[in-house]
Protein backbone atom coordinates (compact mmCIF):
# COMPACT_ATOMS: atom_id res chain seq x y z
CA UNK A 1 0.00 0.00 0.00
CA UNK A 2 1.31 3.31 -0.84
CA UNK A 3 0.29 6.09 1.70
CA UNK A 4 -1.13 9.46 0.27
CA UNK A 5 0.21 12.86 0.30
CA UNK A 6 -1.93 15.92 0.69
CA UNK A 7 -2.00 19.74 -0.63
CA UNK A 8 -4.45 22.59 0.49
CA UNK A 9 -5.59 24.96 -1.97
CA UNK A 10 -7.30 28.05 -1.53
CA UNK A 11 -7.77 28.98 -5.29
CA UNK A 12 -10.10 29.28 -7.83
CA UNK A 13 -8.12 26.41 -10.27
CA UNK A 14 -10.33 24.11 -12.22
CA UNK A 15 -9.59 21.28 -9.53
CA UNK A 16 -12.07 18.26 -8.69
CA UNK A 17 -15.28 20.32 -6.50
CA UNK A 18 -17.42 17.38 -6.06
CA UNK A 19 -21.08 17.33 -6.49
CA UNK A 20 -22.72 17.64 -9.20
CA UNK A 21 -24.47 21.04 -10.73
CA UNK A 22 -28.06 21.72 -9.46
CA UNK A 23 -29.97 21.88 -6.71
CA UNK A 24 -30.52 19.20 -3.54
CA UNK A 25 -31.87 15.69 -4.98
CA UNK A 26 -34.03 13.83 -3.30
CA UNK A 27 -34.87 10.21 -2.52
CA UNK A 28 -37.90 8.11 -1.67
CA UNK A 29 -36.63 6.55 2.09
CA UNK A 30 -39.93 4.67 2.52
CA UNK A 31 -41.95 7.34 3.75
CA UNK A 32 -39.65 9.79 4.25
CA UNK A 33 -37.51 11.38 1.61
CA UNK A 34 -33.39 11.74 1.64
CA UNK A 35 -31.21 14.17 0.62
CA UNK A 36 -27.86 14.14 -1.46
CA UNK A 37 -26.16 17.15 -0.95
CA UNK A 38 -25.23 18.64 -4.30
CA UNK A 39 -24.42 21.80 -5.02
CA UNK A 40 -23.82 24.59 -8.06
CA UNK A 41 -20.86 26.49 -8.66
CA UNK A 42 -23.00 29.58 -7.45
CA UNK A 43 -23.62 27.94 -3.66
CA UNK A 44 -26.00 25.16 -1.88
CA UNK A 45 -29.78 24.75 -2.45
CA UNK A 46 -32.50 26.10 -0.43
CA UNK A 47 -35.46 24.04 -0.24
CA UNK A 48 -39.53 25.37 0.49
CA UNK A 49 -40.48 25.52 3.38
CA UNK A 50 -39.74 25.55 7.06
CA UNK A 51 -36.23 24.70 6.21
CA UNK A 52 -33.54 27.18 6.67
CA UNK A 53 -31.12 28.70 3.92
CA UNK A 54 -27.68 27.44 3.50
CA UNK A 55 -24.34 28.50 4.85
CA UNK A 56 -22.18 28.93 2.30
CA UNK A 57 -19.39 30.47 4.23
CA UNK A 58 -16.99 28.17 3.40
CA UNK A 59 -16.32 30.11 0.38
CA UNK A 60 -17.56 30.48 -2.82
CA UNK A 61 -16.43 28.44 -6.31
CA UNK A 62 -13.16 30.43 -6.02
CA UNK A 63 -12.29 30.22 -2.51
CA UNK A 64 -13.58 26.36 -1.36
CA UNK A 65 -11.35 24.25 0.09
CA UNK A 66 -10.04 20.92 -1.78
CA UNK A 67 -7.85 18.48 -0.57
CA UNK A 68 -5.84 16.73 -3.40
CA UNK A 69 -4.88 13.67 -2.97
CA UNK A 70 -1.53 12.18 -4.47
CA UNK A 71 0.02 9.15 -4.50
CA UNK A 72 3.31 9.26 -2.85
CA UNK A 73 5.65 6.87 -1.36
CA UNK A 74 5.50 3.67 0.81
CA UNK A 75 3.82 4.07 3.94
CA UNK A 76 0.53 3.09 6.53
CA UNK A 77 -2.82 1.72 5.12
CA UNK A 78 -6.13 3.60 6.05
CA UNK A 79 -6.69 2.38 9.16
CA UNK A 80 -7.75 5.45 11.42
CA UNK A 81 -5.66 8.30 13.52
CA UNK A 82 -2.82 6.86 15.39
CA UNK A 83 -3.18 7.66 19.53
CA UNK A 84 -1.34 11.36 19.78
CA UNK A 85 2.65 11.38 20.19
CA UNK A 86 3.83 11.91 23.87
CA UNK A 87 6.26 13.21 22.20
CA UNK A 88 4.79 15.78 20.29
CA UNK A 89 4.47 19.15 22.74
CA UNK A 90 6.59 21.24 21.82
CA UNK A 91 7.80 24.16 23.98
CA UNK A 92 4.71 26.47 24.67
CA UNK A 93 1.46 25.59 24.33
CA UNK A 94 0.26 22.13 24.49
CA UNK A 95 -0.44 20.82 20.98
CA UNK A 96 -4.34 20.09 19.49
CA UNK A 97 -5.26 16.87 19.20
CA UNK A 98 -4.92 17.25 15.41
CA UNK A 99 -1.46 18.88 16.04
CA UNK A 100 -0.50 15.99 17.95
CA UNK A 101 -1.41 13.14 15.92
CA UNK A 102 1.74 10.80 14.35
CA UNK A 103 1.85 10.25 11.30
CA UNK A 104 -0.12 13.37 10.10
CA UNK A 105 -3.55 12.04 8.35
CA UNK A 106 -4.56 13.17 5.15
CA UNK A 107 -7.31 15.82 6.96
CA UNK A 108 -8.10 16.21 10.53
CA UNK A 109 -10.14 18.62 12.44
CA UNK A 110 -10.57 19.17 16.18
CA UNK A 111 -12.44 22.57 15.92
CA UNK A 112 -9.87 24.03 18.33
CA UNK A 113 -7.95 26.62 16.98
CA UNK A 114 -11.16 29.02 17.10
CA UNK A 115 -11.08 29.12 13.26
CA UNK A 116 -14.51 29.77 11.35
CA UNK A 117 -16.10 26.40 10.34
CA UNK A 118 -16.58 28.16 6.78
CA UNK A 119 -13.15 28.22 6.68
CA UNK A 120 -12.15 24.80 8.03
CA UNK A 121 -14.28 22.73 5.43
CA UNK A 122 -15.31 23.05 1.72
CA UNK A 123 -18.45 23.81 2.18
CA UNK A 124 -21.60 23.86 5.29
CA UNK A 125 -24.87 22.81 4.35
CA UNK A 126 -27.53 24.37 6.81
CA UNK A 127 -30.93 23.06 5.37
CA UNK A 128 -33.56 23.26 8.07
CA UNK A 129 -30.83 23.62 11.14
CA UNK A 130 -27.76 25.31 11.92
CA UNK A 131 -24.25 24.49 12.52
CA UNK A 132 -21.57 26.15 15.50
CA UNK A 133 -18.55 25.48 17.47
CA UNK A 134 -19.56 23.85 20.37
CA UNK A 135 -17.25 25.22 23.94
CA UNK A 136 -19.41 23.55 26.82
CA UNK A 137 -18.69 20.21 25.74
CA UNK A 138 -15.66 18.18 23.36
CA UNK A 139 -13.25 15.21 23.28
CA UNK A 140 -10.37 17.45 23.33
CA UNK A 141 -9.03 20.91 23.35
CA UNK A 142 -11.53 23.90 23.92
CA UNK A 143 -14.45 23.00 21.59
CA UNK A 144 -16.29 20.81 19.46
CA UNK A 145 -18.99 21.27 16.25
CA UNK A 146 -23.22 21.29 16.92
CA UNK A 147 -25.46 20.40 14.44
CA UNK A 148 -28.76 20.72 15.72
CA UNK A 149 -31.90 20.58 13.79
CA UNK A 150 -34.91 22.49 13.58
CA UNK A 151 -38.31 21.20 14.76
CA UNK A 152 -40.15 19.93 10.67
CA UNK A 153 -43.54 19.50 10.40
CA UNK A 154 -43.46 18.58 6.66
CA UNK A 155 -42.57 15.14 5.28
CA UNK A 156 -41.26 17.03 2.50
CA UNK A 157 -38.75 19.56 3.78
CA UNK A 158 -34.58 18.43 3.12
CA UNK A 159 -32.65 18.24 6.39
CA UNK A 160 -29.12 18.75 5.55
CA UNK A 161 -27.31 20.14 8.61
CA UNK A 162 -23.31 19.61 7.92
CA UNK A 163 -19.69 19.93 7.26
CA UNK A 164 -18.57 18.56 3.94
CA UNK A 165 -14.84 18.42 2.65
CA UNK A 166 -13.64 17.34 -0.79
CA UNK A 167 -10.55 15.23 -1.99
CA UNK A 168 -9.17 15.03 -5.69
CA UNK A 169 -6.98 11.79 -6.69
CA UNK A 170 -5.90 13.31 -9.81
CA UNK A 171 -3.63 9.41 -10.35
CA UNK A 172 -6.32 7.62 -9.64
CA UNK A 173 -6.26 5.82 -13.53
CA UNK A 174 -8.75 4.57 -15.71
CA UNK A 175 -11.57 1.91 -14.89
CA UNK A 176 -8.45 -0.85 -16.22
CA UNK A 177 -5.95 -0.10 -13.88
CA UNK A 178 -6.93 -2.12 -11.28
CA UNK A 179 -6.34 0.23 -8.65
CA UNK A 180 -8.10 0.10 -5.13
CA UNK A 181 -9.35 2.86 -2.67
CA UNK A 182 -9.53 2.83 0.53
CA UNK A 183 -10.62 5.40 3.06
CA UNK A 184 -11.56 5.72 6.52
CA UNK A 185 -13.30 8.49 8.44
CA UNK A 186 -13.01 8.70 12.25
CA UNK A 187 -14.57 11.07 14.47
CA UNK A 188 -16.03 11.51 18.17
CA UNK A 189 -19.75 11.65 18.50
CA UNK A 190 -22.25 12.75 21.25
CA UNK A 191 -25.88 12.54 20.29
CA UNK A 192 -27.68 14.70 22.59
CA UNK A 193 -31.29 15.03 21.14
CA UNK A 194 -32.97 12.31 19.16
CA UNK A 195 -36.31 12.60 16.85
CA UNK A 196 -39.47 11.22 18.03
CA UNK A 197 -39.82 6.97 17.40
CA UNK A 198 -38.81 5.52 14.42
CA UNK A 199 -36.60 9.07 13.50
CA UNK A 200 -33.23 8.72 11.22
CA UNK A 201 -30.36 10.22 11.20
CA UNK A 202 -26.94 10.15 8.74
CA UNK A 203 -24.45 11.50 10.84
CA UNK A 204 -21.14 10.80 8.49
CA UNK A 205 -20.57 9.65 5.16
CA UNK A 206 -18.15 9.02 2.35
CA UNK A 207 -19.50 10.35 -1.21
CA UNK A 208 -17.80 8.96 -4.49
CA UNK A 209 -18.54 11.01 -7.67
CA UNK A 210 -18.11 9.22 -11.16
CA UNK A 211 -15.13 10.60 -12.59
CA UNK A 212 -17.08 10.77 -16.25
CA UNK A 213 -20.04 12.49 -14.39
CA UNK A 214 -22.08 9.43 -14.26
CA UNK A 215 -23.75 9.79 -10.90
CA UNK A 216 -22.82 9.30 -7.46
CA UNK A 217 -22.65 6.32 -4.62
CA UNK A 218 -23.02 7.40 -0.86
CA UNK A 219 -21.87 5.30 2.06
CA UNK A 220 -23.62 6.17 5.33
CA UNK A 221 -23.13 5.48 8.92
CA UNK A 222 -27.11 5.85 9.91
CA UNK A 223 -28.76 6.37 13.29
CA UNK A 224 -32.41 5.28 14.15
CA UNK A 225 -34.36 6.32 17.15
CA UNK A 226 -36.74 4.71 18.54
CA UNK A 227 -37.89 6.46 21.38
CA UNK A 228 -35.58 5.77 23.42
CA UNK A 229 -32.02 4.93 24.58
CA UNK A 230 -29.87 3.44 22.65
CA UNK A 231 -30.25 4.08 19.10
CA UNK A 232 -29.84 1.39 16.65
CA UNK A 233 -27.41 1.85 13.83
CA UNK A 234 -27.45 0.71 10.11
CA UNK A 235 -24.92 0.90 7.27
CA UNK A 236 -26.62 2.34 4.46
CA UNK A 237 -25.63 2.81 0.70
CA UNK A 238 -27.00 4.32 -2.46
CA UNK A 239 -26.16 4.96 -5.85
CA UNK A 240 -28.24 8.05 -8.06
CA UNK A 241 -27.66 7.77 -11.82
CA UNK A 242 -27.17 11.07 -13.69
CA UNK A 243 -31.04 12.44 -12.93
CA UNK A 244 -32.39 9.81 -11.17
CA UNK A 245 -33.29 8.82 -7.56
CA UNK A 246 -32.07 6.10 -6.16
CA UNK A 247 -32.95 3.30 -3.93
CA UNK A 248 -31.05 2.43 -0.64
CA UNK A 249 -29.62 -0.77 0.50
CA UNK A 250 -29.00 -1.14 4.05
CA UNK A 251 -27.52 -3.08 6.09
CA UNK A 252 -28.67 -3.21 10.25
CA UNK A 253 -25.49 -3.30 12.24
CA UNK A 254 -24.66 -5.48 15.48
CA UNK A 255 -24.28 -2.39 17.52
CA UNK A 256 -26.12 0.64 19.29
CA UNK A 257 -25.02 4.42 20.33
CA UNK A 258 -26.20 5.29 23.42
CA UNK A 259 -27.82 8.70 24.03
CA UNK A 260 -25.76 11.88 25.91
CA UNK A 261 -22.55 9.86 25.78
CA UNK A 262 -19.53 10.43 23.47
CA UNK A 263 -18.79 7.30 21.28
CA UNK A 264 -15.66 7.03 18.41
CA UNK A 265 -17.04 6.11 15.42
CA UNK A 266 -14.94 4.65 12.51
CA UNK A 267 -16.18 4.42 8.88
CA UNK A 268 -14.31 2.98 6.35
CA UNK A 269 -14.71 1.33 2.57
CA UNK A 270 -12.73 -0.77 0.49
CA UNK A 271 -14.05 -0.42 -3.26
CA UNK A 272 -11.96 -0.51 -6.74
CA UNK A 273 -11.65 2.39 -8.81
CA UNK A 274 -13.40 0.47 -11.86
CA UNK A 275 -16.41 0.17 -9.30
CA UNK A 276 -18.43 -2.74 -8.83
CA UNK A 277 -18.13 -5.27 -5.38
CA UNK A 278 -16.52 -3.65 -2.15
CA UNK A 279 -17.02 -4.11 1.40
CA UNK A 280 -17.90 -1.00 3.94
CA UNK A 281 -17.22 -1.15 7.74
CA UNK A 282 -18.19 0.32 10.86
CA UNK A 283 -16.46 0.21 14.38
CA UNK A 284 -17.91 1.28 17.36
CA UNK A 285 -15.98 2.13 20.52
CA UNK A 286 -13.28 -0.14 18.89
CA UNK A 287 -15.51 -2.90 18.95
CA UNK A 288 -16.30 -5.84 16.35
CA UNK A 289 -16.44 -4.65 13.30
CA UNK A 290 -19.73 -4.82 11.38
CA UNK A 291 -18.66 -5.49 7.82
CA UNK A 292 -21.35 -5.60 4.50
CA UNK A 293 -20.27 -6.32 0.90
CA UNK A 294 -21.14 -2.84 -1.03
CA UNK A 295 -22.17 -2.24 -4.64
CA UNK A 296 -20.44 0.88 -5.91
CA UNK A 297 -21.83 2.12 -9.00
CA UNK A 298 -19.72 4.69 -10.28
CA UNK A 299 -15.68 4.67 -11.23
CA UNK A 300 -12.90 6.21 -11.38
CA UNK A 301 -14.50 8.48 -8.72
CA UNK A 302 -13.51 11.19 -6.57
CA UNK A 303 -14.09 11.19 -3.31
CA UNK A 304 -15.51 13.55 -0.17
CA UNK A 305 -16.63 13.30 3.44
CA UNK A 306 -19.47 14.47 5.62
CA UNK A 307 -20.09 14.84 9.03
CA UNK A 308 -22.88 16.57 11.21
CA UNK A 309 -26.57 15.32 10.36
CA UNK A 310 -26.26 15.11 6.11
CA UNK A 311 -29.82 13.48 6.19
CA UNK A 312 -32.77 13.21 8.64
CA UNK A 313 -35.91 11.98 8.21
CA UNK A 314 -39.45 14.19 8.79
CA UNK A 315 -41.70 15.27 10.20
CA UNK A 316 -39.18 15.81 13.00
CA UNK A 317 -38.65 17.19 16.52
CA UNK A 318 -35.17 18.04 15.52
CA UNK A 319 -31.74 16.05 16.76
CA UNK A 320 -28.88 17.63 18.12
CA UNK A 321 -25.37 16.11 17.42
CA UNK A 322 -21.83 16.91 18.42
CA UNK A 323 -18.68 16.25 16.74
CA UNK A 324 -14.89 16.29 17.35
CA UNK A 325 -12.18 14.94 16.29
CA UNK A 326 -12.67 13.91 12.74
CA UNK A 327 -9.95 12.37 10.38
CA UNK A 328 -9.81 11.17 7.07
CA UNK A 329 -7.35 8.82 5.53
CA UNK A 330 -6.93 7.00 2.59
CA UNK A 331 -4.75 4.84 0.36
CA UNK A 332 -4.53 3.02 -3.58
CA UNK A 333 -2.94 0.51 -4.48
Amino acid sequence: MRRLSHVWLRSGLALALLGTAGCTQILGFDEDYFVVPTRSDGGDATPSGDASSADTSGGDASGRDVVTVETGGGGDDATGPDAPDPDATPDGPTPTFCQSLRPKPLFCEDFDEGVPLGLEWSYLHQLAGTLALYTSASQSGSASMQAMTQVVTSNRVVVDTAAYEDFSIPDAGSPSSGKTFSGSIDLDLRIDQVDSATGVAVVAQFGLTDGAGNGQYFLQFVVNSNGADPLGCVLNEDYFATSTSGSPTMHPLNATIPIDRWVHVQLSMVVPFAGGAGTGTAVINGGAPNTASIQVGVSNFQPSIGVGLTYASTPSNGWTVLVDNVVFNATTN
